[in-house]
This record gives structure tokens, C-alpha cells and sequence, in this order.
């Protein structure tokens, strides 16, 4: 759980700062290497936990339903942030860097809108 709490404070964090940078070598490398950080750390540690939660519960309490409500919560919380994770942050990447990308090339516009909307996500 840890793991994945930091992990993920430690790339919003990172790209908080990446974007207010408005560096286009510092995003291009961002939006480059964060995909590998989610596969190679935030997804495996969510998923870690949410197996670990229901192996642990099943375990203390028989099944899922005889749990208490605090227990079934916290696994439903990493569920549900599991589901807007992949649909807000994951499903926006590869756009990020193609929007990087572009204003890179032409550095005269302003950053990209997606950078924003995804740090409105992250909050």
C-alpha cells in the first residue's frame, strides 16, 4: 500500500513540476518515462494491495460480505480509484506527450491545454 500511495504522490508530484517548468525537454522526458513508472511500479503495487486486502480479509473474516464495513470500504476506495486512475491519468498519457511533443516543435504557442486538465485530474 505504501508503495502505491507513494508512488503515486511522487508522480503527480513530479509532474506538478514538470509542468509548471513549461520546459520542454523536462516534459518530453516526463511524459517519456511515466508510463514506465506505472507499469513498473504503481500498477504492480495496486494491484499488490487490492489482492493483499482480499486475501487478508478473506482470511480474517471467511468472505468478503461477513467483513466489516470499514474493511470492504477501503478495498471498494482502491477499486474505485484503481477505475478513475485508468480512465483520467493512464488514457490521457500518450496524448500529453504527443501535445508535448507538437509545442516542442513550435514553442511559440502556450503549453498544452492536456497538461492542465491533467493536473485538475490529479487533485
Amino acid at each position: 500500500g505504501m508503495l502505491f500511495g507513494g508512488g503515486i504522490i511522487l508522480t503527480t508530484l513530479i509532474e506538478w513540476l514538470a509542468i509548471a517548468s513549461k520546459d520542454g525537454s523536462v516534459l518530453s522526458f516526463y511524459f517519456g518515462k511515466v508510463p514506465i513508472l506505472d507499469k513498473c511500479v504503481v500498477l504492480p503495487a495496486l494491484t499488490a494491495s487490492i489482492i493483499s486486502g482480499v486475501g487478508l480479509t478473506v482470511d480474517h473474516y471467511d468472505t468478503l460480505g461477513q467483513a466489516p464495513a470499514h474493511v470492504t470500504g477501503a478495498i471498494s476506495a482502491l477499486l474505485a480509484f484503481a477505475v478513475w486512475w485508468a480512465a483520467t491519468d493512464l488514457t490521457t498519457q500518450s496524448a500529453a506527450k504527443e501535445a508535448v511533443d507538437e509545442w516542442v516543435k513550435d514553442a511559440t504557442q502556450d503549453t498544452p491545454k492536456i497538461l492542465e486538465l491533467r493536473k485538475a485530474s490529479n487533485v
